[in-house]
């Protein structure tokens, strides 16, 4: 393949997994197929998927996430190793457990749409969008996995008896260290947790609010972000520091986004009276966007005349 090729390669989007170039996209279907020889299971590769010869499909776009997270492609066979024998190694899905044990064992999970599979948001009807580019689930939560809970699922067993359960299921996770985390220009609470569930403590945060500030009112809203699973990044609107640290924030948090593991948001969220509205948001350079509307405008003019 000539220069230009190459070059074509390494720049166009995948048609398939999209937020891979096409170069990215035929590695991963490359380590993924030889994964699955050495395991002696030989598949045909698809775009999106691998089938086996017993007609078993392996989708690619959560491989795929995986590899992406990792700065280095260096650690990509690594990376496709585990999740392949991860994946040969199915355990029993919530289909095949009785309601009670799937109840017992739910979890609410925050997740970024931008990184789950088409044919699977299709199926997760049921959940809710907190705000652009965000969204909560119900997971199921086993000592061997944790799967995403499909419509199929959530009916089988009630939406309602299931959330109860997955909200105070999430509560007694471990909220995990509160520090505070400073860039140029601002300074934010950072929360730090071991858990896989740190940033979904976002569910709750009315809760997670009280840990951290005490008992106290927060009449304009609080910033927001949960750039990864272990990682929740909060800034009460108090005062006209308000402005310089949303701009500062911004980069700082999609940076750890791209950095991390486990991604879900390179967005900044701006919270009030229990509802998000995404503030920042990453382009198509990847540079980093502040998105102010008329409502936090208005906080945001009376906070600096006030000041």
């Amino acid at each position: 393949m000539g220069l230009f090729g190459r070059r074509e390669q390494e720049s166009t989007p995948d048609a398939a997994l999209t937020f891979m170039t096409v170069a990215e996209g035929q590695e991963v279907r490359r380590l993924a197929a030889r994964a699955f020889a050495a395991a002696g299971h030989e598949v045909v590769i698809g775009d999106d998927r691998l089938t086996a010869a017993d007609g078993q499909v392996y989708g690619l776009w959560n491989l795929a996430a995986a590899c992406k997270a990792e700065r280095s492609q260096r650690m990509w066979p690594k990376v496709v190793k585990r999740h392949v024998a991860q994946l040969l190694d199915v355990p029993p899905g919530p289909q095949d457990m009785a309601v009670e044990d799937v109840v017992a064992h739910a979890v609410l999970r925050v997740y970024g749409t931008q990184d789950i599979a088409p044919q699977t948001r299709d199926q997760l009807t049921y959940a809710t969008q907190l705000a652009d580019g965000l969204i909560e689930t119900i997971v199921l939560d086993t000592p061997t996995a944790v799967m995403m809970l499909l419509d199929d699922d959530v009916e089988r067993c009630g939406y309602t008896t299931l959330r109860t359960a997955a909200r105070r299921h999430l509560m007694a996770e471990p909220l995990g260290r509160i520090s505070r985390f400073t860039v140029p220009g601002a300074v934010l609470e950072l929360i730090e947790g071991e858990s896989v569930y740190t940033a979904s403590k976002v569910l709750v945060l009315p809760r997670v609010l009280d840990r951290v500030y005490g008992e106290r009112q927060y009449p304009d809203g609080v910033l927001v972000a949960v750039p990864d699973r272990h990682h929740l990044v909060l800034h009460p609107i108090d005062d006209a520091s308000v402005v310089p640290t949303l701009k500062a924030a911004a980069p700082a948090v999609a940076e750890l986004y791209w950095s991390s593991a486990g991604r879900v948001s390179p967005s900044v969220y701006w919270w009030r009276d229990g509802q998000f509205e995404r503030v920042s948001c990453v382009v198509d350079d990847d540079s980093v966007r502040v998105l102010v509307g008329p409502e936090l405008a208005a906080v945001l003019n009376r906070l600096t005349a006030d000041g």
